[in-house]
């Protein structure tokens, strides 16, 4: 089951049509699981039509992956104090 993230966003009506939906983070549309909706097409409210892919520059991405390795680190620091602890009793 794919891990999924509800976002702010909004629908914005264009008096002329119909309506646009507009996410609040900038970043990569990727079709959702029945692929991007076309021009005209009904959609109900809960229907997922895309997946925002934030967008990161690299010095953020940079942060981003040293704080994993941090958190891998004492991940690995707790399960070694946990096996020690638990062999004790």
């Amino acid at each position: 089951m794919p891990r999924t993230t509800a976002l702010a966003g909004k629908v914005v009506m264009d008096p002329n049509a119909g309506g646009k939906v507009q996410a609040m983070v900038a970043g990569r549309l990727e079709a959702g699981p029945q692929g991007l909706p076309s021009v005209g097409q009904a959609v109900k409210k809960g229907d997922v039509l895309a997946y925002v892919s934030p967008s990161t520059d690299q010095i953020e991405r940079s942060n981003q992956m040293a704080q994993l390795a941090e958190l891998h680190a004492a991940r690995a620091l707790v399960e070694k104090r946990l096996a020690r602890l638990s062999a004790r009793v």
